[in-house]
């Protein structure tokens, strides 16, 4: 049997900054969000170069499972008492529109990163959590999501609930960063790979050196999940996790469709 891993689509290399370059932004990291953000600025007319330390899409981005949703890792419950209903009904509607972002691009660039709408169901075994969920299911319809709550889900395990998140979506996240690198050329955009950042200098101009090399910009767009080391202040408070994906055959027994989180 041959596994497919998440990140062995994460292959497409761009050849490495040889000189000096000047331009409208530079862009730090060309994983889903940098290559977004390349995009756009690329449409709106502003020269851009990316600048990538190994491979589009090879760092969180590729490691990821691809899921697109609006169920966030913070309770809708937790985001109310901190941000007051206003606060996360921006959370929950930027989340939904950046699904539909993602899916309008891959129409628009015709992406083969097998993008597809599907259900997802965050669930719980134990009766505390039944009751966040069934708590989450009236904040969330508050907030505007389609959400529902059951007792059942439809995974062959016993739980005590689930909150059922309508319009969630799944994509191959590398296929689609691959795809976004491809495009930005056409906009007057560049990508640089295996390119190392050493420091970036605010400005105006700002400059950033990479690969022995200088970048002159208007402006920098540090896409790099963590920040560069310089804010320091911030990164005293980020501490490093691990998640674990693990993936099974199932013989000839069908998966039900949809993506499901655990609380």
């Amino acid at each position: 049997m041959a596994i497919a891993w998440w990140n062995t689509t994460a292959t497409t290399r761009f050849l490495p900054l040889t000189g000096p370059l000047y331009v409208d932004v530079a862009v730090i990291g060309a994983g889903i969000t940098g290559l977004t953000a390349a995009l756009q600025l690329g449409r709106a007319g502003k020269s851009v170069a990316v600048l990538e330390l190994s491979t589009v899409g090879a760092g969180s981005t590729g490691d990821s499972t691809g899921h697109l949703t609006s169920s966030l890792d913070s309770s809708y419950e937790a985001l109310i008492s901190h941000f007051d209903e206003a606060g996360a009904r921006i959370a929950a509607q930027s989340s939904m529109e950046a699904i539909e972002v993602i899916e309008r691009t891959v129409a628009e660039l015709a992406i083969q990163c097998d993008f597809s709408r599907v259900p997802g169901f965050r669930f719980s075994q134990s009766l505390a959590g039944a009751a966040m969920l069934e708590r989450e299911a009236v904040l969330t319809g508050r907030l505007g999501l389609t959400t529902s709550f059951s007792r059942e889900a439809p995974i062959p395990i016993a739980v005590t609930g689930a909150l059922r998140f309508e319009n969630q979506a799944q994509f191959d996240a590398p296929r689609y960063c691959q795809a976004l690198a491809a495009a930005l050329p056409l906009y007057g955009g560049a990508v640089y790979g295996d390119t190392i950042v050493e420091s970036v200098k605010e400005g105006p101009p700002c400059v950033v050196r990479a690969g022995g090399h200088v970048v002159t910009a208007g402006a920098v767009v540090i896409a790099t999940h963590t920040p560069l080391n310089r804010v320091l202040a911030l990164q005293q408070h980020l501490s490093p996790y691990i998640s674990y994906t693990m993936a099974f055959a199932i013989g000839d027994g069908a998966f039900p469709e949809g993506l499901f989180w655990d609380t």
